[in-house]
């Protein structure tokens, strides 16, 4: 049985970035699906607005569920191949064109559920939230993550994901007309005490790094991932981070394990991620409920093929601020 509203509320949900990560949001529709809880209006960044825009056209979260669970790490390296570009190492067509082949050309404004992607001008550094067009248009300029993402030229405008200025969009939400707003963030803490952490030989790259300065030698990834590795150092300033830091690579000592190379996907992932977790901070709290995801196990942006987990943590959840759901409405 369907919740009864008090009154006419409008129920806004707010999804977030986070790589494959965001995945978990399949998981919180699951659960709100189940539950009968009626969603009027969602806003979505980055993966937020990928999973958010199959839903307003349509596609319900056991059918996403099934897609997500479909995927293998040789597809999502498939789809990661890079692209001859000085504004990306991967065409952001690609998503768009994988996009269409699911819910086809369908438009924003004749979806029954109000929708909104968020994007970031990068010429101008300013928010884009885009309210009409194509759906899967609109989620691939959300999506294009600098650096990695090809930009989508509109409009004389340059756009790339959102969350470089709004990584869980709740006032956008609120500015759509949401009386009650959801939000659901699935960023990381930049700090993971795991085996798997990708950021493990930082320390290394940080003591070794070389200048990009004028030099007639030929630019490589090493290099290039050495001086990204000296903007990140600027950001590790507080004490608690370097202790965190420390403790870390005297735990990977003791084990004697052989860290692995940072990859520039994982350096740029992980430089958006220690800004976006600030501003993701102070955005949840203007939420009327929040739902925040804890991954036990470090889960890399681009590890889709680890959707089971994902789905599980979002349900997970999901399921603990279900009483505080049922009475706000």
């Amino acid at each position: 049985m369907q919740i009864v509203r008090k009154g006419k509320m409008k129920i806004g949900l707010a999804l977030g970035s986070g790589g494959a990560r965001g995945l978990a949001f399949i998981g919180v529709l699951k659960i709100l699906e189940r539950e009968k809880i009626p969603i009027d209006l969602i806003a979505g960044t980055s993966m937020g607005s990928l999973i958010g825009g199959l839903y307003v056209s349509g596609m319900d979260a056991i059918t996403m569920e099934e897609i997500a669970l479909n995927i293998s790490w040789q597809q999502t390296a498939k789809f990661f191949t890079p692209t001859i570009s000085k504004a990306g190492l991967v065409d952001s067509d690609k998503i768009e064109k994988l996009l269409e082949s699911f819910i086809g050309k369908k438009r924003i404004q004749n979806s029954k559920i109000s929708f909104a992607a968020v994007s970031t001008d990068i010429k101008k550094g300013k928010q884009v939230v885009i309210k009409n067009g194509k759906i899967s248009k609109a989620i691939r300029a959300s999506c294009s993550v600098p650096g990695i993402f090809t930009p989508l030229k509109h409009r004389n405008r340059f756009l790339v994901d959102g969350g470089l200025i709004n990584p869980v969009p709740v006032d956008v939400v609120r500015a759509m007309g949401a009386d009650i707003v959801i939000g659901v963030s699935v960023i990381p803490e930049v700090i993971y005490k795991s085996k798997e952490l990708p950021i493990l030989k930082i320390e290394k790259i940080l003591k070794n790094r070389i200048p990009l300065s004028l030099t007639k030698r030929e630019i490589t990834s090493k290099m290039i991932n050495n001086r990204i590795a000296k903007l990140i150092e600027k950001k590790i300033k507080d004490s608690k981070i370097k202790q965190k830091l420390s403790e870390i690579f005297i735990e990977k000592r003791k084990t004697k394990e052989k860290p692995k190379m940072l990859t520039i996907f994982d350096i740029l992932m992980q430089s958006t991620f220690i800004m976006e977790r600030e501003i993701a901070k102070m955005k949840l709290k203007e939420a009327d409920i929040v739902i925040e995801t804890e991954f036990k196990r470090f889960v890399n942006p681009l590890q889709y093929y680890r959707a089971a987990e994902c789905i599980l943590e979002g349900e997970k959840a999901t399921k603990k601020v279900l009483s505080q759901i049922r009475k706000i409405i």
